[in-house]
């Protein structure tokens, strides 16, 4: 009797669990293939012995200036960087807030990326992304913040057929932000990157590291001067108070206590209650979220906010609605994007260096991870072809160079469902996952908001990971040969003029580990701590309309004009297979939910 018992124990503990949580999970090869995703985002010429042999035709040598400038090699000085997603778009806004979000986890987890013995191909993810921004900035009151068009999302081609598309057209860069349609915006996010790199080079290559302060004093001057919204349909944004706030701690950190100029946009009560509490998004930190951040980083550096702080982290771990498997759930779209957010968040604020008086005591980002890499109900990791041993994991990502379809300019989208699977597995992509409270996850290409990757997804993730390196963990080799091959004289302006070539990188070895995640010996509870504020909300209320207003443009990657072009660009024949694609795959998940289930109580009432 007593073994029947244990027996049914283990099974509910496994439907309702799902894949247990590996004890001896390697999050040094986790770092490691999450650095790779943005590997097989690089644009340009890339490097011949890539592991995507895709890269190999990717030169997008047409993505330049209006005056249609190339560099000494017959490119167009924007022709690297990283595509956005799982399309053909770069664009400014959250790559840069992807590369601020990269470098601040570098100085939080310096120590654990080395032992992992990958700072090298850490650092080189930051420069190919930073080197295009200072590319995108090619004057100090202009930024291209584009290249591509939502009309891109109108067809599911290879990546041979970027310019040769009969459905998108002629590609260009013509977004342009400058006096006459300003963004301060962009401008502070792209200062915040700037500062944040230059401190992280600052160690490795200070060459490098002045240049990025030059573009972050440019950057700072323009968004000062000429404020503004400049609208994005794919990735808008409503204010720019946030960005403003976030880069002036950049700033402040990256020059020191004599330019106290800085510190007066974001010290005395410059953040207020509502900025961080006002609803569920206000914890959020994300391409277009950054006041939470902003928070932490302050409290945690200038001993500022520090209460806000650890209510903050508090509120995250009490008061954000979570599925049933315990995933913090905010949106149907992107959902993995902000669980990793605050994951980060509450990892930064944890960790050793530390300084403050932190009072929290909390451990979700390891939750949270386990819950991503397969510990769920689902038994499924939400990383592509990654997760711990005996999740399921998801091939069929919606990513055209991925899938490479046989013919790519097809504009009714039939190609999205053919060949079946993917031609290019990609490794460690955090993918958007489960679309409701209930767990609702399947592998369906067509179904971008459940598996349609992105560089800020992996930005956080990235940082998350960087920050769980334990005693379990094991260095790695870093994944192929992209390392700092790359020639400086396609990006940065100053290069160009001045025919240098600055790309020397001081490499580190490995060196013993650091865990910084989770170190808290405090024994005083929260609870007892807890700034008390005015205008309290409850986050609970989940179906309150006006968390929604604003935040249903928060949506990136191919956001709703995926859902919109995509779809209506359909014919009703094709429409109509997706349509039975997504529910057959809802009601395949949802009856193997209540399959698990009713085995279970077969099994119970055959052993009673």
């Amino acid at each position: 009797m007593f073994f029947k018992i244990i027996l049914i124990i283990c099974i509910f503990i496994f439907k309702i669990n799902g894949v247990p949580i590996d004890s001896e999970f390697n999050y040094c090869d986790g770092l490691n293939k999450a650095l790779g995703f943005y590997k097989a985002q690089r644009a340009g010429l890339v490097d011949p012995t890539s592991e995507y042999p895709w890269q190999h035709v990717i030169t997008t040598k047409y993505d330049t200036y209006a005056n249609n400038k190339t560099n000494k090699y017959g490119n167009g000085i924007l022709s690297k960087g990283y595509f956005d997603a799982g399309d053909y778009l770069k664009i400014t806004f959250p790559l840069a807030f992807s590369m601020t979000t990269l470098s601040w986890s570098f100085l939080e987890f310096e120590e654990n990326i080395k032992f992992c013995n990958l700072t090298e191909s850490y650092l080189s993810t930051i420069k190919w992304g930073v080197d295009w921004l200072m590319a995108a900035h090619p004057e100090p009151d202009v930024i291209y913040a584009q290249c591509g068009s939502e009309i891109d999302h109108l067809s599911w081609s290879r990546a041979d057929q970027i310019y040769n598309n009969p459905v998108t057209g002629p590609r260009n860069c013509s977004l342009v932000v400058d006096v006459n349609n300003p963004s301060s915006d962009i401008a502070f996010e792209m200062v915040a990157s700037m500062a944040a790199t230059s401190i992280v080079f600052e160690e490795f290559n200070q060459e490098y590291s002045k240049q990025c302060r030059k573009h972050a004093d440019e950057l700072w001057d323009f968004g000062i001067r000429y404020p503004g919204i400049y609208y994005n349909p794919m990735y808008p944004s409503n204010v720019s108070k946030d960005e403003q706030v976030w880069a002036a701690a950049w700033m402040y950190l990256m020059y020191g206590p004599e330019y106290s100029f800085y510190r007066g946009f974001f010290d005395n009560g410059k953040i207020s209650h509502d900025d961080l509490f006002y609803n569920k998004w206000s914890h959020v930190f994300s391409w277009n979220n950054k006041m939470s951040a902003a928070c932490i980083l302050i409290a945690k550096n200038f001993n500022v906010y520090v209460d806000e702080a650890n209510y903050l982290i508090h509120s995250w771990d009490t008061r954000i609605n979570k599925t049933k498997d315990g995933l913090f759930f905010l949106d149907e779209w992107g959902n993995a994007r902000y669980s990793m957010g605050g994951s980060f968040l509450e990892a930064v604020w944890n960790s050793n260096k530390n300084k403050t008086a932190k009072t929290t005591n909390t451990n979700f980002a390891q939750t949270q991870m386990n819950i991503i890499l397969g510990n769920n109900s689902n038994h499924h990791s939400y990383v592509s072809m990654y997760g711990f041993k005996g999740a399921k994991v998801t091939l069929n990502i919606h990513h055209r160079s991925s899938h490479s379809p046989p013919n790519g300019t097809d504009l009714k989208f039939h190609n999205i469902l053919s060949p079946p699977n993917n031609k290019y597995p990609i490794y460690g992509a955090l993918l958007p996952g489960p679309i409701d409270r209930n767990d609702l996850y399947f592998e369906e290409r067509s179904r971008y908001e459940m598996n349609e990757p992105a560089l800020d997804y992996n930005a956080v993730f990235v940082g998350v990971l960087s920050s769980l390196i334990n005693s379990n963990s094991k260095p790695v080799q870093p994944i192929s040969s992209l390392t700092l091959s790359f020639n400086s004289d396609d990006y940065n302006r100053e290069s160009i003029e001045n025919d240098s070539n600055n790309e020397d990188e001081t490499k580190t070895s490995s060196i013993d580990i650091i865990n910084n995640n989770n170190s808290n010996n405090d024994e005083d509870s929260l609870e007892n701590n807890i700034p008390i504020f005015k205008d309290p909300f409850d986050l609970e209320i989940d179906d309150d309309n006006d968390y929604y207003k604003e935040e249903n443009q928060d949506e990136n990657d191919d956001n709703e004009n995926d859902d919109d072009n995509e779809s209506s660009q359909e014919d009703s024949s094709n429409s109509n297979v997706v349509k039975q694609n997504f529910y057959s795959n809802s009601n395949i998940s949802t009856m193997a939910n209540y399959s698990t289930t009713i085995f279970s109580i077969l099994i119970l009432i055959l052993l009673i």
